[in-house]
């Protein structure tokens, strides 16, 4: 985390426009997510995890990097849980604009066990919640529960051409798909600073 903290600082010499954060493929460990979430958002709950036995909160401490910055995560179908939870988190905050397509992976926390015959095996120990406490789901399980209960991570504004194979190039993100993004960004943030001195 000390790196990202560093690269504020490198990043805010060079005059910052914007953050884009690219959460759209593969995962990791989900402690990683909550110190992210913990630098990049205001005083508040970032999750709760429910275990079998017992549920846990995961809160975020006042002071946040970038806060002046406008900011948008990218999210897609791939995303492991870790950055389900983590993207939920910064939905929630009002703070961080989600574009892309819908999560469409099961948000569960997950641990290895070793077996006596060498392998390894990988079951689903606890559910990621919101934390407004809602399960955070793919679409399949969210139509089967009460509206209030459960919740499928969907982007705020749908961008569905960041996720196709060709526009991965970085190349052509750069010229192309980019500066659009970043101009729908900037317009948003003007208009929730407008309407905050309104």
């Amino acid at each position: 985390m000390r790196e990202l903290k560093q690269a504020e600082k490198i990043l805010r010499k060079n005059k910052l426009k914007c953050v884009l954060l690219d959460l759209r493929n593969g995962g990791g460990r989900l402690h990683d997510a909550i110190l992210v979430g913990d630098l990049l958002l205001d005083e508040g709950i970032l999750d709760y995890t429910q275990y079998r036995d017992r549920k846990t909160e995961h809160v975020s401490l006042p002071g946040k990097l970038f806060h002046d910055i406008p900011t948008v995560a990218l999210i897609g179908p791939e995303m492991g849980a870790d950055r389900v939870l983590l993207a939920a988190a910064f939905q929630d905050s009002g703070k961080i604009t989600l574009v892309g397509t819908a999560a469409n992976k099961p948000a569960f926390v997950r641990k290895q066990f070793s077996l006596p015959i060498g392998a390894e095996v990988i079951f689903p120990v606890g559910i990621l919640r919101r934390g407004s406490g809602n399960l955070l789901c793919v679409p399949k399980v969210a139509a089967t529960l009460p509206s209030p209960q459960a919740s499928v991570l969907k982007p705020d504004h749908l961008w569905s051409p960041i996720t196709t194979q060709q526009s991965r190039n970085p190349e052509e993100l750069r010229q192309t798909l980019w500066p659009t993004l970043l101009k729908t960004i900037l317009a948003e943030h003007d208009k929730s600073k407008h309407d905050e001195r309104s």
